[in-house]
């Protein structure tokens, strides 16, 4: 069996290129300190604006209070991390649309590689991977931070109380 590489016989990527982070930019895949691209600084932008929104339900929170605006500022922030995201993985996938017919696939060499280039070549590159992700984990944590505050609204610690207890054996 002719083997392509990068790939095992069974058709998945082999451990050793899974591993390596560096396969990828070898490969052209990923551009790291390529210029950002309109979509991936409006995929930053919803990440950020997810973060302000967190960050604000905490201030508010702390401040007292008000359910219309911690309900607004949840929504801003819940809908900015899922409108992100999606953009994110629209932009990773290609946007015409790939419909073949169903036939047996030969198993010769040429085809497999064919199908890997047009495979590869399909979506477009990563340029700014560090910015998304950084972002994406700043809205987290503001809204992580804001959704452990109502802990505080349980009341005071109830010490020892819980262990003891009036009656005496008797």
């Amino acid at each position: 069996m002719d083997r392509i590489e990068g790939m095992t016989p069974t058709g998945g990527a082999a451990p050793d290129e899974a591993a390596d982070a560096t396969s990828e930019e070898r490969a052209g895949l990923v551009e790291p300190h390529g210029p950002a691209s309109r979509s991936d600084l409006i995929t930053a932008g919803l990440f950020l604006l997810a973060t302000a929104a967190g960050i604000g339900l905490l201030v508010v929170y702390v401040s007292g209070g008000q359910a219309q605006a911690e309900g607004a500022l949840l929504a801003v922030a819940l809908g900015g991390i899922g409108a992100g995201l999606v953009r994110w993985s629209h932009g990773l996938t290609g946007r015409e649309p790939a419909i073949e017919q169903r036939v047996e696939l030969p198993s010769a060499t040429a085809p497999r590689r064919e199908f890997m280039t047009t495979l590869e070549s399909g979506g477009r590159r990563l340029t700014r991977r560090r910015l998304l992700l950084g972002t994406l984990t700043a809205a987290g944590a503001s809204l992580l931070a804001a959704l452990l505050l109502p802990i505080r609204s349980l009341g005071p610690s109830p010490g020892r109380a819980l262990f003891t207890t009036p009656w005496r054996e008797g």
